[in-house]
């Protein structure tokens, strides 16, 4: 016999969680570098000071989407719908089994996320479980919900310089990856509700909160260095927004103007130089940084 044959249901899902709570540690930074960023930008273009950071977000996003994607594909071949078919049909109930001395308001309330649920997973099923033909209608509505995700995945990530795709805005939006992230999370939470299972959580598992790298990414990125805690950080942006924009290309906030300002607060304003004076020389940066042009 083989030995996963025999694992129960809740113990597969909670396997599956936990890889899906490690894929998704990666969208948790690459939603808070977005907000960040589009913060300290107000829509302006910016010069990008520091490419390498750069192109690391743009990798991390790339390996988002291949895992997510990879994900996917095992589940629908092997990993979450054939085990379900297999070992554990009897267990999705069309009608949610009554329980002792439930309040009826409750028992009213459960039914409907129950039926709700039963609804999202077998929708694209002829016959309920544990016929065949219901976990063939799970298998078309899981990969049907998974289907962008996966083809951006061979199209524009792990197979972008093969197939010559020409980069487009979509390829920045973390928005569609948070949306197949949630389907993804919200099928497997949808087959542990209608199999009486407890619910799975799909928090943030960076141990360093994701804003607080965030924050050192955008530094990175806009200014090429990054400061401690002391420095005013919301100060020194607003400075370089209103920076004057005369002899530099105005819409560039981070531009030749915006740089000098940012090495006038920092050497007049930042309760970091007062503190230490000699941290002004050893951390500010060539204002005359060039312009890199984003390859993604």
């Amino acid at each position: 016999m083989n030995i996963r044959s025999t694992i129960k249901l809740e113990e597969r899902l909670s396997e599956l969680q936990w890889e899906l709570l490690d894929i998704g540690r990666a969208l948790h930074v690459l939603e808070a570098f977005t907000r960040e960023l589009h913060q300290r930008c107000r829509g302006k273009a910016f010069v990008i000071q520091n490419d390498p950071a750069w192109r690391m977000v743009f990798h991390t996003r790339d390996m988002f989407v291949i895992e997510l994607a990879g994900f996917a594909t095992g589940a629908i071949k092997s990993r979450l719908i054939e085990p379900l078919r297999t070992h554990h049909a009897s267990q999705f109930p069309v009608y949610r089994p009554p329980s002792e001395g439930e309040l009826l308001r409750l028992q009213k309330q459960y039914d409907e996320y129950h039926s709700a649920a039963f609804a999202r997973i077998f929708e694209a099923s002829k016959m309920p479980p544990p016929a065949d033909e219901a976990f063939d209608g799970m298998a078309q509505r899981f990969r049907d919900g998974t289907k962008a995700i996966r083809v951006e995945r061979s199209r524009d990530r792990a197979h972008r310089y093969e197939n010559a795709t020409t980069a487009t805005d979509h390829m920045l939006d973390t928005k569609p990856l948070r949306g197949a992230y949630e389907f993804v999370t919200t099928f497997m939470n949808d087959i542990a509700l209608v199999a009486g299972l407890r619910p799975l959580s799909f928090h943030d598992m960076n141990v360093f909160p994701s804003d607080v790298v965030a924050e050192g990414l955008v530094d990175d990125v806009l200014l090429g260095l990054r400061f401690d805690k002391r420095v005013d950080r919301d100060g020194l942006y607003a400075a370089m927004h209103a920076a004057d924009p005369s002899g530099d290309n105005p819409s560039l906030f981070n531009g030749l103007a915006g740089r000098e300002a940012m090495q006038l607060f920092m050497m007049t304003d930042s309760e970091w130089v007062k503190a230490d004076p000699q941290a002004r020389n050893s951390h500010l940066s060539d204002p005359s940084s060039s312009m890199t042009r984003p390859t993604r």
